[in-house]
């Protein structure tokens, strides 16, 4: 039997999100924890190519319809992210990469925006 394929898509602005706390994390602890940050969220992002209801993943669909999350493991980052309704793969679009302080409402693009 083999597993549905999914594919991980970052949406420009979480592409943006990554880029900003890479740079914060090297200003405020360095280079090395800055690394270190990197392969965990990279690590989360892999999680989600096991599909959008892989273990640790959360319905948000209160915020928007059709949105999830997922925490990065040992960072204060959530992943929040849409998948296509059909369970056989397809791509998951990362929307955000928020630090776990933020009000994600805030934050999402509007439900239609494609990011």
């Amino acid at each position: 039997m083999t597993r549905p394929g999914w594919r991980v898509r970052l949406s420009d602005r979480a592409a943006t999100d990554f880029a900003e706390i890479i740079d914060w994390t090297i200003d405020e602890f360095g280079t090395h924890r800055a690394n270190t940050y990197i392969a965990l969220l990279m690590r989360c992002l892999r999680t989600l190519e096991g599909g959008p209801y892989v273990t640790g993943t959360q319905d948000r669909a209160a915020l928007q319809p059709g949105l999830r999350s997922i925490r990065a493991l040992r960072t204060r980052h959530v992943v929040l992210f849409r998948a296509p309704p059909d369970t056989a793969g397809g791509t998951i679009t990362v929307l955000r990469i928020l630090h776990d302080a933020m009000d994600p409402a805030r934050h999402l693009p509007q439900a239609e925006d494609p990011a």
